[in-house]
């Protein structure tokens, strides 16, 4: 016998075993076009419908003729039959598994108003550059506020006042910093609960760096 002739022997022997073994698996009523389409056309047409009638020969399979079709199907008296017990676990199962489906779709809703909420505040990217905004303006004002102090001695009250005015400005500015870097940071760690992944490595993904002395 050629190789290709014992290629072929061994791919139909194999269909009839693998054919039947499907359809029993599957328990659904299919076409041999169904067949032949499901698994994805491994084998030909034709062997295909040999092996779905081979399975009618011997048993595994039934077939029949609706509306000029040919749809073969497992033979139910084959299948084994589930005793009352073994359908009540399995009606429990279901139950179960029907309740953490409902409580992971509550969580996912909340989720994604979380999520919606947090689209509409400002973007990390924007709140970054507030943050480094607040922090010139503040390294800004405390250079004016050094040379006012050094110039104290020799200035008016006036001068005097607009210290103060600048100090006053200055305690704001530091809130507003402190302010806007807690917003990142409650962004930040919203985002890293939906990312699930720890802080540094999220800041580091992001291109978000940590000041010195500051820990993550």
């Amino acid at each position: 016998m050629s190789k290709s002739a014992t290629a072929k022997a061994e791919l139909e022997a194999k269909a009839m075993v693998v054919v039947p073994e499907y359809m029993v698996e599957q328990n659904r009523p299919y076409s041999a076009i169904d067949v032949y389409t499901n698994l994805r056309q491994q084998y030909g047409k034709t062997l295909i419908v040999k092996a779905l009638e081979h399975g009618v020969s011997i048993g595994v399979l039934k077939e029949k003729l609706i509306s000029k079709q040919k749809i073969f199907y497992a033979n139910q008296d084959r299948l084994p039959v589930a005793d009352e017990s073994t359908l009540a676990e399995l009606d429990k199962s279901i139950g179960e598994k029907a309740e953490t489906f409902a409580s992971l779709s509550a969580k996912y809703k909340t989720m994604q108003n979380e999520l919606t909420a947090l689209r509409s505040e400002e973007t990390t990217e924007r709140l970054k550059e507030m943050v480094e905004e607040s922090k010139a303006e503040v390294s800004r004002l405390k250079g004016r506020v050094q040379l006012l102090e050094v110039a104290r001695a020799n200035v008016g009250a006036e001068a005097e006042a607009e210290a103060r005015e600048l100090m006053d400005k200055e305690a704001g500015l530091e809130k507003l910093a402190a302010k806007r870097k807690r917003m990142a940071c409650d962004i930040i760690d919203a985002i890293r609960e939906g990312a699930n992944m720890p802080k540094k490595q999220l800041f580091d993904s992001i291109g978000l760096e940590i000041a010195e002395g500051e820990k993550v």
